[in-house]
């Protein structure tokens, strides 16, 4: 994440050479920015590259590189030399650096993952909630909260409300360190009411902003409705479900649209709209009525029928009187 500080580690068995090593040289896009020379005790690292000025710290003894309040414009290759008589070795990073936390709303009783991007099993794995350390690859003391052994994701099942907040996860492998942050907010059981008349139009608006990787899931009492994937195509996936033929349309926002809605449309609908960063899930319970233009003809109709027969009355009455 922006702001982190990032170990790019060297294991202590990758500097034992038949020669003893003589200097530890970091390059960042070609250009050096770390360099020590180690036959000089009282030589200290060198930092040439401006970019990183006062963020860089190299050990002299394990030659890994720290990078303190990292950015992301520092995204990039890195790469470790290791100089002797003889041969140099190399060893090369690539470091990503993300400007946003992955973001997950969620429905309370939901299952929600946590992904890592991991593809190896990783030799150590720490996650934190909200600050503190609760889980590893073997444990958690969070109860419905586990650990992938595999892939170090993270399993939450039937989140509850006071579980929303910051999830942090360090990860250590052979080569790689992730670091991962990851927020969980809007946990809650809250449905969005909307009442409408039969044959109009609805709009059921996500009030979220989507974005070109997202892939958007409109479902209708749990049967899928319609879909965009983003990814591939700006444009809805025809109605999935044939109650809905013709009649469905997801805009560019993600909003469904139901045209000439019916009474048995009635129930909740539910949104998901997911990256890789995110995923959002959203309901609204729609309820569709009559149309009223009937029951107001009829409140009227009898009030006419009642005025007329009184006029009708009095042109047939006898005029009484001295005239």
């Amino acid at each position: 994440m922006n702001g982190d500080p990032v170990t790019l580690s060297i294991n202590p068995e990758e500097i034992k050479t038949e020669k003893k090593a003589e200097k530890f040289l970091w390059t960042f896009e070609n250009k050096y920015i770390a360099t020590i020379d180690l036959e000089s005790k009282t030589s200290q690292a060198e930092y040439p590259d401006k970019r990183f000025t006062d963020r860089l710290n190299l050990d002299r003894n394990t030659g890994s590189l720290t990078i303190n309040h990292i950015r992301t414009e520092d995204t990039g290759e890195y790469q470790m030399e290791i100089r002797n008589s003889g041969k140099p070795k190399y060893k090369t990073f690539s470091v990503t650096v993300n400007d946003e936390p992955s973001t997950f709303s969620v429905i309370k009783g939901d299952t929600v993952t946590l992904p890592t991007d991991v593809k190896i099993r990783p030799d150590d794995v720490q996650w934190k909630f909200n600050g503190n350390i609760f889980a590893n690859l073997t444990h958690s003391t969070i109860t419905n909260m586990d650990v992938n052994s595999t892939n170090a994701m993270l399993n939450i099942n039937n989140i509850s409300p006071d579980q929303s907040g910051e999830y942090e996860v360090r990860i250590n492998g052979s080569g790689f360190i992730i670091h991962r942050t990851f927020r969980v907010r809007a946990v809650t059981d809250e449905v969005e009411s909307l009442s409408v008349m039969k044959e109009e139009t609805v709009t059921l608006n996500t009030k979220v902003k989507t974005q070109a990787g997202d892939v958007i899931e409109w479902k209708f009492k749990n049967t899928p409705i319609a879909k965009m994937d983003r990814r591939i195509d700006p444009q809805p996936d025809p109605a999935l479900d044939g109650r809905f033929r013709d009649r469905l349309d997801v805009n560019s926002r993600g909003y469904l649209i139901i045209t000439h809605i019916k009474t048995n449309e009635s129930g909740f609908y539910d949104v998901n709209i997911t990256n890789i960063n995110r995923s959002i899930q959203k309901r609204f319970s729609l309820t569709v009525t009559e149309s009223s233009s009937g029951s107001h003809q009829e409140k009227i109709c009898p009030g006419l029928f009642v005025v007329v027969i009184m006029l009708v009355t009095a042109l047939f009455m006898p005029v009484t009187g001295d005239d």
